[in-house]
C-alpha cells in the first residue's frame, strides 16, 4: 500500500492527505519489517541450539549425559530419534518413566540433599524395593522416605508457536493429558501422562509399612509400567501420522512453488518466443517495404531518364 501512495497508483480525491497517509503507514511497515527480522532470528537460533543438542546426543553415545542413569532410556529411543528426526522439534530432555524409592538426608553443611535408594526404569521387584530400605542411607534420613512411580515425560523445543501447537494437540489425542506448552524465549512442549503413584515407605529412618503393603505397591506400580509403555506406542503412533501430514503438507507445498516456478519459467519462455517472432515479423516486413522502395525506385528511374533526354 505504501509503495501505491508513493508512486500515485491509488487515486485519492484530494491529493493533499497523501504525505499524511505515507506518515501513517510507516509505524505499520516498521513492524512489519521488526516482525520479519525477529521470525529470522528465532529461526537461526533454534538452528543453532538444535545442533548443539544433537551433537550432545551423538556424544552421550560413547560418553554418560548429565541423567542419573547417563543414557537414554531404551524404551524411547526410537521416539526420540522420530521427534529429533523433524526440522521443527528437537528434544532437550526425557525419561522413559521409572519406579524409584527417595530419601531426603542431612549433609555436612546442615543441608537437606536426596539419595536415591532405588532407580528402575524397568517393572521391578518386591526384593529391589524391601532390600532399598535395609541400607544405611534409610538410617540417615530425613522426614518421609517414598516410594514413586513416574511416567513418561519429554520435555521438546519448538521452532515456532504454531510448531508447539500442533505437537501439543497430537500429545493431547494421544492421552498425554498432563502435556502443556511453556512459553519464553523458547517454545517448549512439555509430554506427559496423569499415570503417578509416590506413597511413604519409611518416616526418619523407620521404616512404616508391611511387606504385604510394598508387594501391592510393586504390583500397582508394574501395572502402571505397562499401561505406561502402551501410551508410549499410542503417542508414536499418533506422531508418525502426524509428522507424515506435516511432510505431505511440506511436499504439496514444495510441488506448488515448483509448479508455479515451472510455470514462470514457460510463461517467460513464451513470452521471448513471442517477442522474437514479432521482431523477426518486423524485419520481414521492413525488408518487403524496402524492397517495395526499391522496386519504385527501379521504375521511377527510366521515367526521369526519359525526360531529361528530351
Amino acid at each position: 500500500v505504501y509503495v501505491c501512495v508513493c508512486e500515485n497508483k491509488l487515486p485519492f480525491p484530494n491529493k493533499s492527505i497523501v504525505p499524511d497517509i505515507k506518515i501513517a503507514l510507516i509505524p505499520f511497515i516498521l513492524c512489519y519489517h521488526n516482525t520479519m527480522l525477529m521470525i529470522e532470528s528465532v529461526d537461526e537460533r533454534f538452528n543453532k541450539e538444535k545442533k548443539k543438542l544433537l551433537d550432545a546426543i551423538e556424544r552421550d553415545r560413547k560418553e554418560k549425559d548429565n541423567s542419573k542413569k547417563g543414557t537414554i532410556d531404551r524404551p524411547i529411543i526410537g521416539l526420540i530419534g522420530l521427534i529429533n528426526a523433524q526440522q521443527n522439534y528437537v528434544t532437550t530432555s526425557s525419561c522413559s518413566g521409572r519406579c524409584a524409592v527417595f530419601c531426603e538426608t542431612n549433609s555436612k553443611q546442615k543441608k537437606k540433599t536426596g539419595v536415591w535408594l532405588l532407580a528402575s526404569h524397568q517393572p521391578t521387584t518386591f526384593e529391589d524395593v524391601w532390600s532399598s530400605l535395609q541400607t544405611d542411607a534409610l538410617a540417615q534420613s530425613v522426614g518421609p522416605v517414598m516410594f514413586k512411580f513416574e511416567p513418561v515425560i519429554l520435555h521438546i523445543q519448538c521452532r515456532s508457536l504454531f510448531s508447539a501447537r500442533d505437537l501439543l494437540k497430537t500429545a493431547l489425542d494421544a492421552g498425554m493429558r498432563n502435556s502443556g506448552i511453556v512459553l519464553g524465549k523458547k517454545f517448549m512442549v512439555a509430554i506427559r501422562t496423569t499415570l503417578r503413584l509416590e506413597v511413604p515407605l519409611a518416616y526418619d529412618g523407620q521404616v512404616v509399612v508391611t511387606e504385604e503393603y510394598v508387594h501391592k505397591l510393586v504390583e500397582q506400580a508394574n501395572e502402571m509400567f505397562e499401561m505406561n509403555f502402551a501410551r508410549i506406542d499410542k503417542l508414536t503412533n499418533a506422531l508418525q501420522v502426524f509428522f507424515k501430514q506435516v511432510d505431505d503438507r511440506i511436499r504439496m507445498k514444495k510441488e506448488k512453488e515448483e509448479d508455479k516456478r515451472r510455470k514462470k519459467e514457460q510463461g517467460l519462455k513464451r513470452q521471448k518466443q513471442l517477442q522474437e517472432q514479432r521482431r523477426i515479423a518486423q524485419e520481414e516486413k521492413e525488408q518487403r517495404q524496402q524492397q517495395e522502395y526499391e522496386e519504385e525506385e527501379e521504375l521511377s528511374t527510366p521515367a526521369t531518364d526519359n525526360a531529361t533526354a528530351t
